[in-house]
């Protein structure tokens, strides 16, 4: 762990602990349209994007040069921490670009186009949804970590849950049914994943 690269590991957790400072300093307020949004700012955007961007991709390098023979300390901090923040990291990643869209798109709201929200919603709902789900699976299998696949897999069951507890009208004014579809898809492709490599790492 104390590498001449893996020493700085103390990076994304510092970066994961700044994240959730961010997070519990945000607040609803209502807009000029009597709107409940996010009372927050670029003050709070913008760092939550830097520390989501340096804490994944410093994670990453640092992950991949770890080497550790001590097998319980193995699997704490390869299998266990790292794959565990790389998760919280390309969500937080991924969340904060969808808010921050979806609060601009409201900011400069005007009555020529009240559907700027909702285009915004619609692409990136179905977007990020793709998105996390890819980098996920593709860095677990790339790492070879089944730990990674199933913390997407209780990402993905998150969002199934929160897909079917929103009203059937409301689903149909965004994107249908098709986000619901993708999300059960990666959920299935993350049980397939994790099938895959304990397979390959019990032979």
């Amino acid at each position: 762990m104390f590498g001449s690269i893996t020493k700085f590991h103390f990076i994304p957790l510092l970066c994961a602990s700044a994240l959730y400072i961010i997070g519990e300093c945000f607040s609803v307020k209502e807009n000029k349209y009597n709107v409940k949004v996010w009372n927050m700012g670029d003050e709070f955007f913008i760092p939550s994007l830097i520390f989501s961007a340096i804490g994944l991709f410093s994670l990453l390098f640092i992950w991949y040069k770890t080497s550790i023979s001590d097998t319980p300390t193995r699997y704490v901090i390869k299998k266990g921490l790292y794959p565990s923040l790389t998760a919280l990291f390309i969500y937080n990643l991924c969340y904060t670009i969808g808010l921050f869209g979806y609060i601009k798109s409201y900011e400069n709201l005007t009555l020529d186009d009240l559907q700027a929200p909702l285009r915004w919603v619609k692409g990136a709902s179905i977007a990020f949804s793709v998105i996390i789900g890819i980098i996920n699976l593709g860095i677990s299998i790339f790492m070879k970590d089944l730990v990674l696949s199933a913390m997407n897999l209780l990402i993905y069951i998150g969002l199934t849950i929160f897909f079917f507890k929103v009203p059937k009208d409301s689903r149909s004014q965004i994107n249908g049914a098709a986000e619901g579809i993708i999300d059960i898809i990666f959920g299935v492709a993350s049980l397939a994943t994790i099938s895959s490599l304990e397979s390959t790492e019990c032979g």
